[in-house]
Order: structure tokens, then C-alpha cells, then sequence
């Protein structure tokens, strides 16, 4: 029995749904021209508001936190630091405390504002919250159909 759902459209929905993978990838991984003067990795910006939200957050927890290993961590705190963005000191025994700088504070309220912007962009396009979890509801059931085309490719 044929399925009464049209292939055309199901392409064109897979197609749609890579655009929107694409273009959130792509505002995901550009670099971020914050209020700090210079340009910033998502990372960089990650660990920045990571510190923010936990101000005097141990090398270590940051790392875990990331999900990265502490030599990672140490190096992008070491970088963030030389930017004037995070500074570090050392607290007990061997245990370094990484906090924002004035500056870092300044590009996590950006990256706050970026984010938000974003939000309200999408925001517009619904009317109501019905809409919204409506296409959660369908973005679901892809996602279900496609784990199930994987498991079943594997």
C-alpha cells in the first residue's frame, strides 16, 4: 500500500531542516565581535560566560564543566587572560580560581544580548505558544523517525 504522504514533501522537509541545521551551525561557529574589541570564538565566548556564571570556578570544574581536559581549559583561560577578558589566581594548595574581568563581563552581557536577539527573532514568527509546540510536536517525530532510520542503517 502506498503511503499517502508525498515524497516530493518529504524531501522538501529534509531539505528545510538542513537549511536550518546549516544556518544555525554557521551562527554557532562565527566568530563573535563583542564589546571587548576583538573577535571571539564560540568557545572562547563559552568559557567567558561559563566563568560568569560561576564567578571563581576552579580550573578543574571548569573543564568538566566544558568537556575538555584541564590542560584545554588552561590553555583557553591563558588565552582569555592574555585578551584582558578572565583572570586567574591561585586559591588552596593547587587550586586555580579563574574569575571575568570587567571586560569579560562586558562580552558575556553581549553574547546575553546576541542570544536574546536571537530568541526574539524566532519569537516573531509564532503567534502563540499552540504553534510553537506544534512544530515541536513534527521537529519529534522527525527526530524519532530519522534515530530509527539510523539504528536501522548501523
Amino acid at each position: 500500500m502506498e503511503s499517502p504522504v508525498s515524497h516530493a514533501l518529504l524531501r522538501a522537509l529534509l531539505s528545510q531542516l538542513r537549511d536550518v541545521v546549516a544556518l544555525k551551525h554557521t551562527i554557532d561557529t562565527r566568530p563573535l565581535k563583542l564589546d571587548t574589541g576583538a573577535a571571539l570564538s564560540r568557545a572562547e565566548i563559552n568559557t567567558i560566560s561559563a566563568v560568569a556564571q560561576a564567578s571563581g570556578l576552579s580550573l578543574t570544574a571548569l573543564a568538566s564543566q566544558q568537556k575538555v581536559t584541564k590542560g584545554a581549559a588552561s590553555q583557553m583561560v591563558s588565552r582569555l587572560v592574555k585578551k584582558g577578558l578572565l583572570s586567574k589566581a591561585p586559591a588552596s594548595g593547587r587550586t586555580i580560581r579563574v574569575t571575568v574581568t570587567e571586560r569579560g563581563a562586558r562580552a558575556h552581557g553581549a553574547r546575553v544580548a546576541s542570544s536574546q536577539r536571537l530568541l526574539d527573532a524566532v519569537q516573531a514568527s509564532y503567534a502563540d505558544d499552540t504553534t510553537v509546540l506544534r512544530d515541536l510536536e513534527a521537529l519529534n517525530r522527525l527526530l524519532s523517525a530519522m534515530r530509527r532510520y539510523s539504528l536501522d542503517e548501523t
